[in-house]
This record gives C-alpha cells, sequence and structure tokens, in this order.
C-alpha cells in the first residue's frame, strides 16, 4: 500500500459507522477476539484476530516465525555470531561479507535516518548502551559530558558503506544495533506475505508498535486505546486504524527511566548525545511499520514545536503529540481527526497541528540566477582565504566529510550534484555513486549533508 493509497483510505466513510458499533453494548459474536502471544526476536508480538477468522492466526503466526527465525540470528546484537555482532569488530576499512537479508534492512534503515536528518539512527549502539547500562548501575545522577562526547563519535548514516552483500564502517567509534528496528520491519514483511496471500482480519502489536491488515469485522475497523503518558488508568481516546495502518508510540512510562528525583528519557537524542527531552508523547500512524517508527523516534527526540519540518515533509503519516504534565493538551495533525475518538473528559484539551502548505517548486531559471550569485558571493568571500569550511563549487571526499564537517544547521538547504568518486581515505578502487541529498548551509557554506553513500559532492547551491 501506497502512502496516497493509505490516506485515501483514512477518508473513507466509515467512520461513523465504527463510532456507532463503539457506542453499542456490543457488536456480536464477530467482535469476539481470538489472540496469541508468539516469541519475537527477543520479546513478544500479541496476533490478534476475529474469533471467526482463527485460520488467519495461523497464518500470520507462521508468517512472524518465518521472517524472524530467518533474520533475528543474522542482525541480533547480543549473538556473538550474528553477522552485525561480527561486523561490529572487524568491519572498520575491511569490508565484511553481509546476507542479503541484512543488507536490505540495513539499507531500509540508512535510508529512514538520511531522510531523517539523523534522528533516527542505527549506529549510535555505543552510546546507547552506555546510557543503558548507566541507568542500572547509577541511578543517582547523569553521565559525564566528556564521555557523552566520546561516545558520540562515528555516528550517523554516512559512517557505514554498503555494497552488494559487504559492510564497511568509515569510523572506528562505528557499531550498528539493528534489534529495535527489526522488529517492526519483521512485521512489514510478514503483513506483505498474508496480503499476497489473501488473509485478512489480523493485528500484530508488539509493545511501542504494531500493524493492522483488513478490518476486524464488517462494520468495524482495528482500533488502539491511548493512554495518559502519566498514568495508564486513565484513558484519553482511541484511534481507528485503517487497512494497513501501522503505529509506533514513544513517551509512555517504559520509556523513562528515575535519575534521583527526576524521570529521564530512555530515548537518547542521536544528534546531542544526551536523553530526549521527552514533554511529549507521540503517537505516529502511516503505511509501514518501520517507517512510523523512525519518524516517532525523531520527532520524540525533536519534540513537538521544532517536527514542523519532518511532518511537513511525511505528510502521508498521522501523528499526536500528548503532553507528559497536567494539565494535558493534545496535539493531533488534521489527517487524524477523523479517526480520534476522545474520552469525554478530554474532548476539550485537542488543539490541531496547522502545517503550512508545501511550497511549489520555482523555475528553473530562476533556480540557476540564484546559483549563479551564489557561486559569485562565495568566490569573493573566501579569495585568498584558507578555511577548513567549504565554498559552493568545492569537491569534498569522504575523509572530508567524516573529520571535518559540524553538526547540522538549520539555516537552509543546498542542491547536490550526482558523480563518482573515488574514497581518498586509504582504500583504494572502491567507486560508488554519491546520491544527491540534501544539506545543511550556513551563510552558503556547508556544514552537514545526509545521504545513502557518502562518498564526494559539490555543493551547487544554496537555497
Amino acid at each position: 500500500m501506497t502512502g496516497m493509497d493509505f490516506m485515501e483510505s483514512v477518508s473513507r466513510p466509515r467512520v461513523a459507522a465504527i463510532v456507532i458499533c463503539l457506542m453499542l453494548t456490543g457488536c456480536g459474536e464477530q467482535d469476539r477476539l481470538v489472540e496469541r502471544n508468539i516469541r519475537f526476536m527477543g520479546e513478544h508480538v500479541v496476533v490478534s484476530v476475529p474469533a471467526d477468522n482463527e485460520a488467519a492466526l495461523e497464518w500470520a503466526g507462521q508468517a512472524i516465525r518465518q521472517f524472524s527465525g530467518r533474520l533475528y540470528p543474522l542482525i541480533d546484537i547480543y549473538s556473538p555470531e550474528s553477522e552485525i555482532s561480527r561486523a561490529n569488530q572487524i568491519a572498520y576499512r575491511v569490508r565484511f561479507p553481509i546476507s542479503r537479508e541484512t543488507q536490505r534492512l540495513l539499507e531500509s534503515a540508512q535510508r529512514l535516518s538520511t531522510d531523517l536528518e539523523g534522528l533516527f539512527d542505527v549506529s549510535d549502539a555505543t552510546l546507547r548502551h552506555l546510557w543503558h547500562r548507566h541507568f542500572q548501575e547509577n541511578p543517582e545522577e547523569l553521565l559525564a559530558a566528556p564521555l557523552v562526547h566520546v561516545s558520540r563519535r562515528g555516528i550517523g548514516p554516512h559512517f557505514y558503506d554498503i555494497q552488494e552483500h559487504s559492510l564497511l564502517y568509515l569510523a572506528s567509534e562505528t557499531q550498528l544495533d539493528l534489534n529495535d528496528f527489526a522488529r517492526p520491519y519483521v512485521i512489514d514483511q510478514a503483513v506483505r506475505q498474508l496480503r499476497n496471500l489473501a488473509v485478512t482480519g489480523v493485528k500484530f502489536h508488539a509493545g511501542r508498535f504494531g500493524r493492522v491488515l483488513g478490518s476486524r469485522s464488517e462494520i468495524r475497523s482495528w482500533s488502539h486505546l491511548i493512554t495518559h503518558p502519566g498514568d495508564g488508568k486513565r484513558i484519553l481516546g482511541e484511534i481507528m486504524l485503517p487497512d494497513g495502518a501501522a503505529f509506533t508510540l514513544f513517551g509512555w512510562p517504559d520509556d523513562f527511566a528515575q535519575v534521583g528525583d527526576q524521570q529521564v528519557a530512555r530515548i537518547i537524542h542521536p544528534r546531542t548525545g544526551w536523553p530526549a527531552e521527552g514533554k511529549e508523547a507521540v503517537f505516529v500512524m502511516g503505511p509501514t511499520a518501520a517507517n512510523t517508527y523512525a519518524l516517532a523516534n525523531a520527532v520524540f527526540v525533536q519534540g513537538r514545536e521544532e517536527s514542523e519540518s519532518l511532518l511537513v515533509q511525511h505528510r502521508d503519516h498521522q501523528v499526536m503529540f500528548v503532553q507528559r504534565s497536567d494539565p494535558t493538551t493534545i496535539w493531533i495533525t488534521p489527517n487524524l481527526a477523523p479517526l480520534f475518538v476522545p474520552a469525554d473528559d478530554y474532548k476539550d484539551r485537542i488543539q490541531l497541528i496547522m502545517l503550512p502548505e508545501p511550497q511549489p517548486p520555482e523555475e528553473e531559471e530562476e533556480e540557476e540566477e540564484e546559483e549563479e550569485e551564489t557561486v559569485n558571493e562565495e568566490s569573493d568571500e573566501s579569495d585568498g582565504e584558507v578555511s577548513e569550511e567549504w565554498s559552493v563549487g568545492d569537491w569534498m571526499t569522504l575523509e572530508h566529510i567524516v573529520h571535518r564537517l559540524t553538526a547540522a544547521t538549520q539555516n537552509g538547504t543546498c542542491s547536490v550534484e550526482k558523480r563518482e568518486y573515488a574514497i581518498s581515505n586509504g582504500l583504494p578502487n572502491l567507486w560508488r555513486p554519491y546520491y544527491p541529498a540534501a544539506c545543511s548551509c550556513n551563510s552558503g557554506r556547508v556544514t552537514y549533508c545526509k545521504a545513502a553513500s557518502l562518498v564526494a559532492f559539490r555543493m551547487t547551491g544554496a537555497a
């Protein structure tokens, strides 16, 4: 199901019938569920089907076991024999062979990390595990700043390079952990297989995320209860889940640790190295479990006020923010409003998140003129200067990207020109195309770039 197909299914007029069914004392035998708890990649997934559709339970369980049983031994970071564990030991500057399954998972994670500007990342294993141990062993205080700074090295989608069945780390500090991301990814694989087999009427729920296939009955869709992030006994409302919908939640009690006299998020901001501020819990719904998981992670660490650009870029997803402290405010994107049935006590606590309309693309001639002006301005400024900053028109190798560029800024974006270029940091004869991606700029100079495969690029203009 594409993002547009998913959006169209959201707007169907079946919501009224769903709400009517919820208001009744029951919807008959077809509303009774049969559930099965299945061991799933080190954790559990609950598979639910209507009582009159138990055959779907067997198909769903078989699909989950098939995909997780094949992928988990390859990527489990806690198994020293897994491909990712061995890559974490030897893949720096030496290409490590990986299976097709691992490669596809890595490519999906890298694409999402690039798309979300590093706010979701699977290369922060050292940092996350450091915080996890600290929360267990020393819950009275936060980590020391120098230790956090050192642990942030090597984090980013540009620090690992994926080629045909091989993986290369471009920084000695890079460590991958795919365990959490692999779970929603496997749910998507299972749903795809079930859809090909014409199996329907299934809900998967594994902790913070889930996905549905088909509807719960002829007149009722699947749904998910939203509880208060500070008090699980308080029901905020119910969200209807259209066919194919996936959802992820961040910011509920299990995502926080008690440190001294305050609660601190266990979710670490990959850009800062520190726990996310976590003022609001986040619910994200979209067409795939992997995408909603990554986006929910990104907007949670970024926070509601700083997430507008992410929400604009991902309009095919529905988002809810819930203020964790009282008085509770619920912010939702307009495309989620028709699917949210709030509890009576919270009907007046809802605010819509009004996003700006996407800007139409400028005419090509105007873009070329602006680009030429920018290049001229940069040339005038940089005459006679020797600087670590790189001007528009300069080619930068992988070594420059990894070692010289600073953290991302939000002052603008730059276009990037594609080119095949040899890696210059001691790895000869490795040629890879660079895929155009957005870069952040500061006064016309690049300070950060995101891409699926960073090898070499040239700034061609500043927005």
